[in-house]
């Protein structure tokens, strides 16, 4: 079993999206670097550089969603080996993890790092073509650059 089998398989049996949050939450990442909750999605900013990543919602609750019924499952599967798409999907699963912890600032920009450099546009891909749905991406900006992930 993979990781794209079992959120296949969350996704087919057990996902309904959720209820977005209405006001605005800040998580301290770092000494300058936040991570603001907003009905759209959660928004990664660099306070120094003004930089910031934009993760759209629907990421975040399908992920989050999939923590809370299968996420154990996830974790016990060997990440040797293991294709673009299912590192894509470990990842977003941990990201959503590590934000809630106390311990998991660090985790979670780490994380977050990986899927920057992964990018997710395979699993978006994937994404669509399983479920005719399409997934908004991550979006990078900074003063002189934006990116799509």
């Amino acid at each position: 079993m993979t990781h794209r089998d079992i959120l296949k398989e969350f996704l087919v049996l057990g996902y309904t999206p959720g209820l977005r949050k209405t006001g605005l939450r800040d998580i301290s990442l770092s000494d300058y670097t936040i991570v603001r909750i907003t009905y759209n999605g959660w928004n990664v900013i660099n306070l120094l550089n003004g930089t910031n990543i934009f993760i759209p919602w629907e990421l975040t609750d399908i992920f989050e969603s999939l923590n809370t019924w299968g996420g154990d499952r996830l974790y016990r599967l060997s990440r040797e080996g293991i294709d673009k798409i299912d590192k894509e999907i470990y990842y977003l699963l941990s990201l959503t993890t590590y934000i809630w912890r106390t311990d998991g600032k660090e985790m979670f920009l780490n994380c977050l790092a990986k899927i920057c450099s992964l990018g997710t546009s395979e699993f978006r891909e994937w994404y669509l073509d399983e479920f005719e749905k399409r997934l908004s991406p991550i979006e990078f900006n900074s003063l002189d650059k934006y990116k799509k992930l």
